[in-house]
């Protein structure tokens, strides 16, 4: 029984350094690159941190006299990973124009380490990057208001900070949004 918990305890132990390496990982780029390449410093600077609607409301109120553009994701999504590039490229196009890009992520927050590995590979150091406190679950959909209940969702803010559009899946519709409606809605709001 002694051997038993020992065993147990083990495993703890290894879990929790396993922990602590992967939170780590969130903000360190890894040894193998070296500290000077772009990929190392968009490595060094992403960061995902956990957001509820209080926070979620705080960040777009603090980007007032910006459009901002969020992209609700998983990466058990496949159409949200197919277009997660699309976002990451709007915010490079744009961000010089006044967009800033937001992306909140409905992977459950217990467990980062595919949302960071995805983030990474994907280079979106230079947007900023939530995780639900709420996961995948129905909670999400309530609390970041996506009534369709289905990813990939955008919400489009105005230099007001006034939700103006919404991308999201309809089943009831003939035809679903494209990414040109996106780029397009950025592009109004940017010229207003």
């Amino acid at each position: 029984m002694i051997d038993r918990w020992r065993q147990i305890a083990r495993w703890l132990l290894l879990g929790a350094a396993a922990v602590s390496w992967l939170c780590a990982g969130c903000t360190h780029g890894g040894a193998e690159e070296d500290a000077g390449s772009p990929a190392a410093s968009h490595r060094a600077d992403l960061k995902l941190a956990v957001v509820d609607r209080d926070k979620y409301d705080a960040v777009i109120e603090s980007h007032r006299g910006q459009v901002v553009l969020v992209d609700f994701w998983a990466t058990w999504c496949m159409p949200c990973v197919q277009q997660f590039s699309h976002t990451v490229e709007v915010a490079m196009r744009f961000g010089s124009q006044g967009l800033v890009v937001v992306s909140v992520s409905c992977d459950e927050p217990t467990n980062p380490l595919p949302v960071v590995e995805f983030l990474r590979k994907k280079q979106a150091a230079g947007i900023t990057n939530f995780i639900s406190q709420f996961g995948g679950s129905p909670r999400s959909m309530e609390e970041f208001d996506i009534s369709s209940g289905a990813l990939p969702h955008y919400k489009l803010y105005d230099r007001a900070g006034r939700q103006r559009y919404t991308f999201e899946l309809d089943s009831k519709a003939k035809d679903q949004f494209t990414l040109q409606d996106v780029d397009a809605a950025i592009e109004r709001l940017l010229a207003e």
